[in-house]
């Protein structure tokens, strides 16, 4: 009767699903209007501004009421007389933020809505299952929190925002409450009856086994029953579980690397997921050449800001000249050459020449606070062309790089043309990869992005020459490394 009173109404009002005043996201839309459907929501909202904590609250109350009648109890703050605050505190769906005052119009959070959602589950009797986040950015999610987090991935109320991050600080949004509602009454209707393993993952043949029994791949599965961070699930060998908090072995990595002591450090990122291991991560070595592509990262970041540009002509003089790699010491004084052409030789031919102009440029103050500003440690930087690296500070620098040549920023194809197209790899691997080696005296490196079904980041760094079968070791490692990943990814 209410939702067919709630249509009469909308009708008569002249709503519809195409005229809203301040229309929601098309990923919004279904549930949104669902949700004016139900009564739980009029049709004219402020669908893409940030939601108060206050108004989520009459969001909670509406499903409560819809489901379990209205609500006799109160609870009062000092701050708000609004009656759906005191009614979702009465239910402990909300609490108060100390001193008796609740901060009605204060904007929520994205980790406040996980446990508001969390708790209203509990208070209509239908408590989610218990589990531990998996966010790669779990670690800046409030400790009060981490459990409610966890529950409303687990029953996939709330996802993350990409990149396997859940951004526990941003603010939330009216669509984002209105869809995440809408989810939690799917979950309360229908229950966890499905779940998408997102990367191949370990089938136990029973909950708390010490080791698993074999690998299931990507694929949604039906749920059998769920217990805190186990589910059992129907598959080809019957009913098994999975631990939701599974961990790939390193095992045989970390087996495979001891023989090489601390004359190697390696660093692996799955991209997707964020899972990543180290070895020896924090060993320092020479940058060689490495630093390059840092540089050429923070000289492209200046064009995009309108600081540097990349036409401009820079003219080659005997002050420029370096021997070792690349083409440019070959070519007379005086030639001139744009910025762009030597981020280019610098980055495919690994240019000696090309990243002294650039550095004489465009030099140390400002690339020191570049460092900073990616989270870089910046007491390895020297005078960039003489910097130490070690592996865990090139892997950041790879992930902000592969953040931006995945972009439509107006000059990141042409930065990850150059990587792709680089005159050397010592990094081997079965797929495209975008990479920048480094060789010195005792110096041999590479860093790559490798676009694997799953991509991946991988960085060797060494204290081995060419001739000491550096070439041969960075090709074996490569190898266990992508069989590795295949595995598990």
């Amino acid at each position: 009767m209410k939702k067919v009173i709630v249509c009469l109404l909308l009708l008569i009002l002249g709503i519809s699903k195409s005229t809203f005043a301040n229309a929601p996201s098309e990923w919004a839309q279904e549930p949104v209007w669902a949700a004016v459907e139900r009564g739980f929501i009029p049709g004219n909202l402020p669908f893409s501004q940030p939601i108060t904590r206050a108004e989520f609250a009459a969001l909670a109350v509406a499903l409560y009421d819809s489901m379990n009648g209205d609500i006799q109890g109160r609870y009062y703050f000092n701050d708000t007389s609004d009656i759906y605050v005191q009614k979702a505190a009465y239910l402990g769906v909300v609490i108060g933020v100390g001193y008796d005052k609740f901060d009605p119009h204060g904007l929520l959070t994205r980790e406040q809505a996980a446990v508001m959602l969390s708790r209203l589950a509990n208070a209509v009797g239908h408590p989610l299952p218990m589990r531990t986040s998996n966010f790669a950015d779990s670690a800046e999610i409030s400790p009060w929190a981490m459990g409610a987090v966890g529950s409303v991935q687990l029953s996939e109320v709330m996802s993350g925002v990409g990149g396997n991050r859940f951004a526990p600080q941003d603010v939330y949004t009216w669509e984002q409450s209105i869809v995440t509602i809408m989810r939690l009454v799917d979950f309360i209707e229908l229950g966890l009856t499905h779940y998408y393993v997102k990367q191949p993952t370990g089938l136990f043949a029973y909950m708390g086994a010490a080791t698993h029994y074999t690998m299931l791949g990507p694929q949604r599965v039906i749920v059998l029953q769920a217990e805190y961070n186990w589910i059992q699930v129907e598959t080809w060998l019957g009913p098994m579980w999975i631990y939701l908090n599974f961990v790939p072995s390193t095992a045989a990595l970390d087996t495979f690397l001891r023989q090489f002591g601390n004359n190697v450090a390696v660093f692996y990122m799955n991209i997707e997921t964020g899972f990543t291991y180290m070895y020896n991560p924090d060993k320092v070595f020479f940058a060689a050449s490495v630093n390059k592509i840092q540089h050429a990262l923070y000289v492209y970041h200046l064009a995009e800001q309108g600081l540097a540009d990349l036409t401009r002509m820079h003219t080659y003089t005997a002050a420029d000249y370096w021997g070792g790699t690349g083409i440019m010491r070959n070519m007379p004084f005086g030639r001139q050459f744009s910025t762009q052409e030597l981020l280019t030789m610098s980055i495919r031919y690994s240019d000696n020449v090309a990243f002294r102009m650039l550095v004489r440029q465009y030099g140390l103050p400002g690339y020191m606070e570049f460092v900073q500003e990616i989270g870089a440690d910046e007491s390895l930087v020297r005078n960039i062309t003489g910097s130490n690296v070690t592996a865990r500070d090139v892997g950041l620098w790879a992930q902000a790089i592969f953040e931006y040549i995945s972009s439509d920023s107006e000059f990141a194809s042409t930065f990850k043309y150059d990587l792709m197209n680089t005159r050397t790899q010592f990094i081997r691997a079965n797929y495209p990869l975008a990479n920048k080696h480094g060789w010195a005296t005792d110096s041999f490196h590479d860093v790559a992005i490798v676009y694997a079904n799953s991509p991946y980041i991988l960085v060797i760094l060494s204290n081995m020459s060419a001739d000491g079968g550096a070439r041969g070791t960075f090709g074996n490692i490569s190898d266990r490394v992508q069989d590795f990943h295949r595995a598990y990814f």
